[in-house]
């Protein structure tokens, strides 16, 4: 059996997301927003356009090293937010057409 593995094309949003924390999540639609907090304290919006799919399991208080953007499907691009914490439960995916990086 042939399994296909997604491609991984890069990381978003450069050092500063590097050990950045979840602050919230929102999703309306085909929209959704990830607020994170820098190691340096600014906050950041990362939004996501054209969301076919957003899994969200207790990412509030998530650290992460980074976010990884993959290959999805049909032409989506796969943002998987990377838990520092292997052993934590929080976990935080997003297949969608486009990605967006605001600093607040």
């Amino acid at each position: 059996m042939n399994t296909i593995s997604p491609k991984f094309l890069g990381y978003v949003g450069g050092p500063d997301l590097h050990d950045a924390m979840i602050l919230g999540v929102k999703r309306d639609g085909v929209t959704a927003v990830v607020l994170l907090e820098t190691y340096r304290g600014t906050q950041v919006a990362v939004g996501f356009e054209g969301v076919s799919d957003l899994c969200s399991e207790p990412s509030a208080g998530m650290h992460i090293l980074g976010v990884a953007e993959l290959d999805g499907p049909s032409g989506l691009r796969r943002y998987v937010f990377v838990n520092a914490d292997e052993g934590a439960p929080g976990r935080l995916e997003v297949v969608a057409r486009g990605v967006t990086l605001a600093a607040m």
